[in-house]
């Protein structure tokens, strides 16, 4: 290997000082830059094993060159001949010993370095074997090989900008891994059963085991009848493995994903899952959250994986399903989430299964109990801040999905129906807490979907008592987004709109309720429109009520709400329209006749609001094409308001249906037809000039 100048050392040695220590970022940006470009360089590989000899050099220093090595096997191998390649293998070696006692990431860096070289040193013969020769024999030194054999499959999988070709990265890796893998078990069961209790080095054995699990090196096959199963099991109850020890069972289970395959594997790991229900009892009285955690995470693999013996085997894995639940109730909202995913895949599964789904009804409406009893907000919310908040409302729409999946299973009359028992408990005590009352109204909200329209035996009382819950603005803003999220029931139970409206109405006195009453006020007379015809004069009435103190999101919601009746005056004109013959009186138009003050009203308003303009336009239109000449007498005040409105607001809906009047009506009455047309196209003439001819500028 050439020879380093002294100078470049230095150089580097200067360079790592200024990129921890210089006072500037600037500075340090540059160092980092030039350190970059020097690992490039073929003096570096020289340069990186002095640091790493030299016991005086920081660990800064020591850190660079291990990743300086590791980085130029990977990008640039070619450098090297026959003889520095074994010189190389030959020094990382002896740096290993010499670091056995060194911070992890410079043993780790090094044994990368080794197990790069192992893949692409095709001359080094055995380097599983050999490594286990020179490291093997000692106590102190199996951290090492350990190491080695922990990071060799990740290296040889990534197959980072190996030089080898197809043929040779298969034979390569067949000998590094496959033919490796049953001597590795023997070496890990050995490695474990004369630990004699030093948990660093067992912690050490499981990592590997992990390591080969996860890239297939090692199957599940060939642990059959092996003690390192069983192990693995073991190590959960030791407090310094557990984390390696959860890691390495998860991915046990997962790896026997495929049932069929797997089964023999199967039945060997499960003995060994269910006691540790036990496990999650004693972690959740102790309140140990890690614990719980990993539990919980075990758990949820063994459901997800075996979901489909868990629904066609009942009696069997009902017992992984009750561990998921009790994880599920635990306090911390860290644990919780983690078990969403396997309720929602569950649900789905049992659809299909209605002998399982009735066998696991319990355990689903004791979940729906559980998620009330998370959705609460905590006494001390006013601490909170605005990310935690934020952070707990997204969580409270995530949980909202799991009372979906229950619905799924135990029907929507028992999920309404434990909601509404919660209320009505929470409700009737002395005094009240909000949030006891608030978080089953939650739930109501978040189970809509799942409930039909034609509900009739629980949400009836539900609606009822909304108007009966004690007095406090989150009470009332959940009750509220309750009836928004039922408007289509509302539809097909108009007996209830008059008291919705009402309740709905009075939210707008009160700051914190407005933007839930807008929101209502909006989905009810979305749809619920052809039964709120007869409400048109008291929406107007409270609509110019309420604007001037609406911010305007609310706003919009409002008038979005008040666009969605007048829509349905359009469907009401054009279905309602009997055979009448023209010298005979409408029964029509004198609806129209009494509506038209608050239409009128409406236009001068909000008529500048897009959607407003549109339903406006579309009903005046309806009306027109539907009556024709019964309606002709209305026509002047139709043509005064469209003017009005187009040079008032100058938008399309206006114009458009000032065409279909000239059209409809003009042979009626040509000269008021004529004033009409000039008087639209006078401003429309002005719009054209203000932009200069360039139609596709101007709105719609």
């Amino acid at each position: 290997m050439a020879t380093v100048a002294t100078d470049s050392l230095q150089q580097a040695v200067a360079a790592l000082n200024t990129l921890y220590n210089a006072p500037t970022n600037s500075a340090k940006r540059e160092a980092n830059l030039w350190l970059e470009s020097f690992q490039a360089k073929p003096e570096a590989w020289q340069t990186a094993v002095i640091l790493l000899t030299n016991d005086t050099a920081g660990l800064e220093a020591q850190v660079f060159g291990a990743q300086t090595i590791r980085r130029k096997i990977v990008d640039d191998f070619q450098e090297l001949d026959a003889a520095n390649r074994v010189s190389l293998r030959d020094s990382l070696m002896n740096l290993c010993m010499q670091h056995k006692a060194s911070p992890r990431n410079i043993r780790t860096q090094l044994c990368l370095s080794l197990a790069g070289l192992a893949l692409r040193m095709l001359e080094w013969e055995n380097p599983v074997g050999h490594m286990t020769t020179v490291f093997g024999g000692s106590k102190e030194d199996l951290a090492n090989l350990l190491e080695f054999l922990t990071v060799l499959p990740e290296e040889v999988n990534d197959n980072k900008n190996s030089t080898l070709t197809d043929d040779e990265y298969r034979s390569r890796s067949d000998e590094l891994l496959t033919r490796n893998a049953a001597n590795i078990i023997n070496l890990l069961v050995m490695f474990m059963e004369n630990s004699g209790g030093d948990s660093r080095l067992q912690e050490n054995v499981l990592r590997c085991f992990h390591s080969w699990l996860r890239s297939g090196d090692i199957t599940t096959a060939s642990l059959v009848n092996n003690p390192l199963l069983s192990i693995s099991f073991k190590a959960l109850q030791m407090p310094e493995l557990f984390d390696m020890a959860v890691d390495v069972v998860c991915e046990l289970i997962y790896q026997t994903k495929d049932i069929e395959e797997s089964l023999p594997v199967i039945e060997e790991i499960f003995p060994n899952l269910l006691p540790l229900r036990q496990e999650i009892v004693k972690n959740i009285e102790d309140d140990n959250e890690s614990n719980v955690r990993g539990l919980c995470k075990i758990f949820v693999e063994a459901g997800e994986c075996y979901l489909s013996l868990v629904v066609r085997h009942t009696d069997h894995f009902r017992g992984i399903v009750e561990g998921i639940a009790q994880c599920a109730s635990y306090h911390d909202l860290d644990v919780v989430p983690m078990t969403f995913q396997f309720w929602y895949q569950l649900a789905d599964e049992l659809r299909k299964h209605e002998e399982a789904r009735v066998i696991y009804q319990d355990i689903y409406a004791n979940l729906v109990d559980v998620m009330i009893r998370h959705l609460h907000y905590p006494d001390d919310l006013d601490s909170w801040t605005a990310k935690e908040r934020d952070d707990f409302r997204e969580f409270r729409h995530y949980m909202g999905d799991v009372l979906k999946d229950c619905c799924i299973i135990l029907g929507s009359r028992v999920t309404l129906g434990k909601a509404y028992m919660r209320i009505t408990e929470a409700a009737s005590k002395s005094p009240p807490k909000w949030q006891e009352v608030e978080a089953p109204l939650m739930a109501l909200r978040s189970m809509g979907s799942q409930v039909d329209d034609d509900e009739n035996e629980v949400l009836p009382e539900i609606m009822k008592l909304l108007s009966q819950l004690p007095e406090h603005p989150k009470i009332k803003y959940a009750a509220t987004l309750v009836i928004a999220r039922y408007g289509s029931w509302t539809d097909k139970h108009p007996e209830f709109i008059e008291y919705q409206l009402t309740f709905v109405s009075s939210g707008f006195e009160n700051d914190e309720v407005v933007a839930a009453s807008a929101l209502a006020m909006k989905l009810l007379c979305k749809e619920c429109s052809s039964h709120l015809l007869n409400y048109l004069n008291q929406l107007h009435a409270f609509f110019m009520g309420v604007t001037k103190r609406l911010k305007a999101v609310d706003l919009m919601e409002v008038t979005e709400a008040v666009a969605h009746v007048i829509g349905a005056l359009k469907l009401f004109f054009e279905t309602v329209n009997p055979q009448v013959a023209p010298s005979d009186a409408h029964p029509c138009i004198p609806i129209f006749q009494e509506l038209w003050p608050v239409l009128d009203t409406l236009a001068d308003r909000i008529g500048n609001i897009d959607d407003v303009a549109k339903e406006l336009t579309g009903c005046w239109r309806s009306a027109l094409i539907s009556y024709r000449t019964h309606f002709a007498p209305l026509v002047p005040m139709i043509m005064a308001r469209l003017i009005k409105s187009f040079e008032q607001t100058g938008l399309g809906p206006y114009l458009w249906v000032s065409g279909r009047v000239v059209r409809e009506f003009g042979e009626l009455n040509p000269a008021a037809s004529v004033q009409f047309v000039e008087g639209q196209s006078v401003f429309m003439w002005q719009i054209l000039q203000k932009y200069s001819g360039q139609f596709n500028e101007i709105p719609d």
